[in-house]
């Protein structure tokens, strides 16, 4: 955390709660992220909490993005991130990555239970950069698959945001239905309707901001503290930006 930081109090909080976690003061003349990036050769995970999570052109939540696509889409969401700095951080990030030091980065917002929701729950809090993870989009074809989706629409339909769509009417048009799966977890869905020879309609989609994030992308640090963690379980220093 920066020297500046006077939270005497938070300080003695950390070191008690986590005793076997470093805090490292990092003075202001020194880049912030340049000096967590570099603490370590090599990390497993590093989380950053921000103003927010990364968001595309349209103001949509990016939930999960490879390098080369953070290269591509820079000029995209670089602008509508709230920390003007956190630009050139992206780049020390994918260098990080594609250099095989550090597996996943995740960006999170600044806020209450912000990690444990991202780390322990299927949607996750905010943006994972990494390439390590798999994507596919294929048609739903087993049972098991039709009850993901069930449970998927279920939650939405409660939620207000979607009709009601019947078990039944999923086990007899399974064939409309296909799934978006990262590493093998199912993370959304889609109906495929179609009208005529030129026409599709999709449906059965839940909003945009709310993709869910797979499980895998968990790991064991403690909710509510910004971490570069080694890949043995627990962290091992914390780091703040204010």
């Amino acid at each position: 955390m920066p020297n500046r930081f006077a939270n005497q109090k938070l300080i003695k909080q950390l070191e008690r709660r986590l005793p076997a976690t470093g805090i490292v003061r990092i003075s202001p003349e020194i880049d912030f992220y340049d000096a967590v990036l570099d603490h370590r050769k090599s990390m497993f995970k590093v989380i950053l909490l921000e103003r927010r999570y990364l968001i595309d052109r349209h103001g949509n939540k990016i939930n999960a993005i490879t390098t080369g696509r953070v290269r591509e889409s820079l000029e995209d969401f670089g602008g509508l991130i709230a920390n003007v700095n956190f630009k050139g951080a992206m780049a020390c990030i994918c260098r990080k990555i594609e250099a095989g030091q550090c597996d996943r980065v995740h960006i999170l917002p600044a806020g209450k239970n912000t990690i444990k929701h991202e780390l322990f729950t299927v949607e996750g809090a905010g943006t994972l950069i990494a390439n390590n993870f798999q994507e596919d989009f294929c048609q739903v074809r087993t049972d098991e698959e039709v009850a993901i989706v069930y449970r998927i629409l279920e939650m939405y339909k409660r939620s207000g945001f979607l009709k009601p769509r019947t078990k039944a009417y999923l086990k007899k048009n399974r064939n409309r239905f296909y799934v978006t799966a990262i590493d093998g977890i199912v993370v959304g869905c889609v109906e495929q309707k179609i009208i005529d020879e030129q026409t599709v309609e999709l449906g059965a989609q839940p909003p945009s901001g709310s993709a869910v994030r797979p499980a895998g992308v968990r790991s064991g640090e403690p909710s509510g503290i910004p971490a570069a963690a080694g890949p043995e379980s627990g962290c091992e220093d914390v780091f703040q930006h204010r």
